[in-house]
Formats: C-alpha cells, structure tokens, sequence
C-alpha cells in the first residue's frame, strides 16, 4: 500500500484545473471578493458562489412546546475578512469555502 501524506489526499481531492486561494471582502452590497496575491482581480455576481453558512438567513426552529420561532442568523461576510476560495472551470468560477481562521 502507498502512503499519502494528508495534503497529498487532500489536494487529490481538489478538480483538475482548480486552485486554492486566499481572498479578502472589499465590499458586501452587492458582495464582492478581491484575490489577495491579485487584487485587480475582483470577484462579484455570477462567478462568485458563497455557502449558505457565510450568508445572514432566517431559520425556522420549534420549541419543546412544539412552537415554531423564526430566528435570523447575521453569519454574512464582512468588509476585510479574509476567505478561502476554490476556482474551478480555470478560473472562470469562484466557490467561497469559509472564512479564514487564525488563533
């Protein structure tokens, strides 16, 4: 049997002709994502993808008392977080995967 080291298994995992990259929000109405080692690069619009946890959404949660509440989760981007971004189709489509973490 091979070895694989974890980044080995994980970058196998990644599609052919895809990049991961770190971006920076420049602005959040409409949203938009500049590339940090490119930042005339600008993402917005149709060639941006974004996770529903990165959005602000309402969600329906019941009680104990079977009593429904509609709550709003303010989890949206904001001005100067840093993301992860995985482009897929060379470049022509941006999925945002999560903010960047550094404790």
């Amino acid at each position: 049997m091979n070895e694989t080291s974890i980044k080995e298994l994980l970058q196998s995992l990644i599609p052919i002709n895809s990049n991961l990259t770190q971006g920076i929000v420049t602005g959040t109405t409409p949203l938009t994502i500049s590339i940090i080692n490119n930042p005339k690069m600008v993402l917005s619009g149709s060639n941006l993808i974004l996770g529903e946890h990165l959005t602000d959404r309402i969600v329906e949660i019941e009680k104990e008392n079977k009593e429904k509440l509609k709550i709003t989760v303010k989890d949206g981007l904001k001005a100067n977080e840093k993301v992860w971004l995985l482009s897929f189709f060379n470049g022509k489509y941006y999925y945002c995967i999560d903010r960047v973490v550094i404790n």
